[in-house]
């Protein structure tokens, strides 16, 4: 009978976990479990400027273009729709609008490649939850052949 209480206060508590995942509108993008983020050694970190951030009323629009895609190649007629004009990339590269996740507070996004792969990842400093989903525009040479969203939080 005792067996009974503690199976069910284990239920309860796994569902409310549960809620508290799915209530985070950034988990969705994520493809990386919770502690299995850390991307490989050999990545190639991307200059700060190869990533600009999705102008802010474009971002339901963005957010729509991701929906089914984990990118969306642009071009040079849709890039001025997501990003500023200062968001430019070099000689050979190709933007491209892409899934990221973030959170409130102290934080950055960084972009590497390691073999075609691309790595978006959140370090941020606070608690885990929520990370919202924050589209990208990335400037890469290729399409990537696969993307990982990850986030590495300190709290």
């Amino acid at each position: 009978m005792k067996l009974l209480p503690v199976f069910a206060v284990a239920l309860i508590l796994a569902c409310i976990s549960h809620a508290a995942l799915a209530a985070d509108p950034g988990e969705a993008w994520l493809t990386e479990t919770a502690g299995s983020g850390v991307p490989p050694e050999g990545v190639a970190w991307l200059a700060p400027g190869s990533l600009c951030p999705v102008l802010k009323d474009k971002l339901p629009q963005a957010l729509q273009a991701l929906a089914s895609h984990s990118y969306v190649p642009l071009s040079v007629k849709t890039l001025p729709f997501y990003a500023s004009r200062s968001c430019k990339g070099r000689y050979g590269q190709f933007p491209y609008l892409v899934r990221a996740v973030s959170a409130d507070g102290e934080g950055r996004l960084d972009a590497g490649l390691l073999h075609g792969e691309v790595w978006i990842r959140y370090a941020g400093m606070g608690g885990r939850y929520p990370f919202g989903k924050t589209p990208v525009v990335l400037w890469l040479c290729a399409p990537p052949s696969k993307l990982h969203v990850s986030v590495s939080i300190v709290e």
